[in-house]
């Protein structure tokens, strides 16, 4: 017979009192509480640490990049500054003067305290109006220069590539090498008492074919021990994407060499918001520096023997509260954002190595 055991009665499963219940989701929503601005602060501190990082990377790369070619600007090979070109290129564009090594155009506006910050700057074709040069020693700038107002624009001239040694023959040059340029681009020969400008009219193998309706004339030929380069341009200044002023601003580099005319625009470093410019010309011939000026203020542009740049770096995009704003001095001016951009001020100053001893 079994007997009958209330312990064996499996007890019945209790739930949450209501009174139970609100205390668990108070204590919840206090933990909550702490917890949200927390995140909050941490998710904005990675944002500006994030947006810091964009900011000097892209300052580095603009310095470094700047810095490389304005130190080479006016190197042609062994022969010295002091030595002329001979310009065999047949009615080249007014724009195209590697004589001068560097040239410069100081932007409207943009003088040592005249600097203003703008969110969306729209951008302007450059060559048109809005920025001066030199007015005793007047360079053209390259048609199409799309460049944001406010902001210097650079133009450099230096020999590219490797050096080939070559022999001129009839209307060949005949290199020793495998020449690095290809057909149409300009080449600086040079053997060091001399130097020429002659266009690539074909390239094939170890043969340039010089004669072709770029060139108006002949290097001297049947003459030995030239150094070939490949003779090129670049021109720097900030633009847009797509010439949209809502787009982030961007330090553009334009390469001018094929038939003297500049290429396509390359976006070189994105979030570079301004580029000034000043430069120091030696005036006397003792290869120091005796006055530093903008642009319009050069009075010869192959006694400049250094330059000076401040770049102004925001982040691609807005990381700080609108009611904090950050001062910042920039260009001899004392500057107020409120628009959210982390901005950041950078200067460099620049010896260009072939014009001093």
């Amino acid at each position: 017979m079994r007997r009958f055991c209330p312990e064996s009665i499996a007890a019945p499963h209790q739930g949450l009192t209501l009174v139970e219940l609100l205390i668990t989701l108070a204590l919840s929503l206090i933990l909550l509480s702490g917890l949200i601005p927390l995140f909050v602060a941490s998710q904005t501190s990675y944002q500006l640490h994030q947006a810091l990082a964009q900011i000097q990377e892209t300052a580095r790369y603009a310095a470094s990049t700047l810095s490389r070619d304005i130190r080479m600007a006016g190197f042609r090979g062994c022969a010295s500054r002091h030595v002329a070109y001979t310009n065999h290129l047949a009615d080249p564009p007014a724009a195209f003067t590697p004589a001068r090594g560097i040239a410069g155009w100081e932007a409207e506006d943009s003088a040592t305290g005249g600097y203003t910050l703008a969110t969306h700057r729209p951008v302007t074709d450059a060559s048109i109006s809005g920025w001066l040069s030199s007015q005793s020693d007047t360079p053209v700038l390259n048609p199409d220069t799309f460049a944001v107002a406010q902001s210097d624009i650079l133009r450099i001239w230096h020999t590219t590539g490797n050096q080939v040694s070559g022999t001129l023959l009839g209307t060949q040059l005949r290199t020793a090498q495998t020449p690095p340029y290809a057909t149409h681009d300009v080449l600086l020969l040079s053997d060091c008492r001399a130097a020429a400008l002659v266009s690539a009219c074909g390239v094939s193998g170890r043969t340039t074919e010089l004669a072709c309706a770029a060139n108006a004339t002949q290097p001297a030929v049947n003459t030995a021990g030239w150094q070939v380069w490949q003779a090129a341009g670049w021109l720097y200044y900030v633009g847009k994407r797509g010439r949209q002023a809502t787009q982030p601003p961007t330090l553009y580099r334009r390469m001018i060499s094929k038939n003297a005319t500049t290429e396509t625009a390359q976006e070189l470093a994105e979030g570079v918001e301004s580029l000034q410019i000043r430069y120091g010309e030696d005036t006397d011939g003792d290869h120091l520096v005796d006055q530093t000026v903008t642009a319009d203020q050069v009075t010869n542009w192959q006694s400049v023997i250094s330059v000076q740049i401040d770049l102004l770096v925001r982040s691609l995009n807005p990381v700080l509260a609108t009611d904090e704003p950050q001062q910042i001095t920039f260009n001899g001016t004392n500057l107020t954002a409120q628009d959210g951009y982390l901005r950041y001020p950078f200067s460099l100053s620049i010896t260009l190595r072939n014009r001093i001893p």
